[in-house]
């Protein structure tokens, strides 16, 4: 939970309003508002009042709370309008409003705090003793933040780049998109920093699917993947420049042409096939050369040894001159 708290004087002088501008206000006008609840204010300058939750069990109370996250109720990937105007529910979860929030920590000094509490009960909580931020002609961005003050016996941690501090989960790797390898059970639903939808474990780094290129095969060899599609929720029914540059996901995916002409063209490599039908046949074919051109020559496949190995035919062969095919005409 995120509160914002006026502090004792304040850094402009405004005529006082009908309304409170703040929950510190809320508590002050009004000694029977002293339980933490709904409350309407309406700070300095901002056109029409708005609701607020005021939290008046911490910190002597009269916190403005801004942020709140209990649960999973409420999805917080929200657009731009949906931030500046504020989305959810101020019993459950909920983003109070950028625009709120600007109009709220410009009419005088805030403290900002925020309190964390874990699933196994434990909690903590951080105070910042200036806290502003911009309007949206400057993006919302947060112009002062003050000395920091936290409990004595934690810290709030960050996580790496890309990753978000969650419940964690068997952790999807580039090598086991489906999960099935490398899962520390022992710490399932247990808290802590792991990849949000749409990112994969390489080694201890978190990024995004698209970018993974390689899977683990069963002895241990590292393959280049450079196509892969496993259902139709990827579209190859692209142009030029998306097979030039690459498309998909770690599910479906096309690695790109120019990252596979410089793949193949620095040293001799195998084209390996796989396809496994929808009764669970397996299909796989190998050539021991393969090769294509460069952008001037069209991406043409300049080498392609005789199959070497496998248990079907020329269907590899043929899906992926399709392809060229199809994106040349295109």
């Amino acid at each position: 939970m995120i509160y914002l708290l006026l502090l004792i004087g304040p850094l402009f002088f405004y005529q006082r309003s009908e309304y409170p501008k703040d929950c510190r206000d809320v508590k002050s006008q009004c000694s029977t508002s002293n339980s933490s609840g709904v409350y309407i204010i309406k700070p300095d300058g901002f056109e029409e009042p708005f609701e607020v939750y005021c939290n008046n069990d911490v910190g002597g109370g009269g916190w403005t709370v801004i942020q709140r996250r209990d649960s999973s109720s409420v999805n917080f990937n929200r657009s731009w309008s949906q931030y500046q105007h504020g989305f959810g529910f101020l019993s459950t979860d909920f983003w109070l409003g950028n625009e709120k929030l600007s109009y709220l920590t410009n009419q005088a000094d805030y403290e900002l705090r925020v309190d964390i509490e874990l699933s196994n009960g434990a909690s903590f909580f951080t105070t910042y003793s200036g806290f502003r931020i911009t309007d949206e002609w400057g993006q919302y961005q947060i112009t002062h933040v003050g000395g920091i003050e936290s409990n004595a016996e934690t810290s709030i941690a960050t996580c790496p780049t890309n990753m978000i501090y969650g419940t964690y989960r068997c952790q999807a790797t580039c090598e086991d998109p489906n999960e099935r390898s490398g899962c520390n059970s022992d710490s399932v639903g247990s808290e802590g920093c792991t990849c949000p939808a749409g990112f994969l474990m390489q080694g201890s780094d978190c990024i995004n699917a698209s970018e993974c290129g390689c899977f683990v095969t069963e002895a241990n060899l590292v393959i280049p993947v450079f196509q892969r599609r496993t259902d139709g929720s990827t579209s190859f029914y692209q142009n030029w420049a998306a097979y030039k540059e690459g498309f998909g996901d770690s599910r479906n995916l096309w690695l790109g042409n120019e990252k596979l002409h410089y793949l193949t063209t620095q040293k001799t490599y195998k084209l390996r096939f796989e396809i496994t039908t929808s009764s669970g046949s397996a299909k796989y074919a190998e050539y021991p050369e393969f090769q294509i051109d460069s952008e001037s020559s069209n991406y043409t496949m300049n080498k392609l040894a005789d199959r070497s190995s496998g248990n079907t035919g020329l269907f590899g062969v043929w899906s992926l001159l399709y392809l060229i095919g199809s994106v040349k005409s295109g």
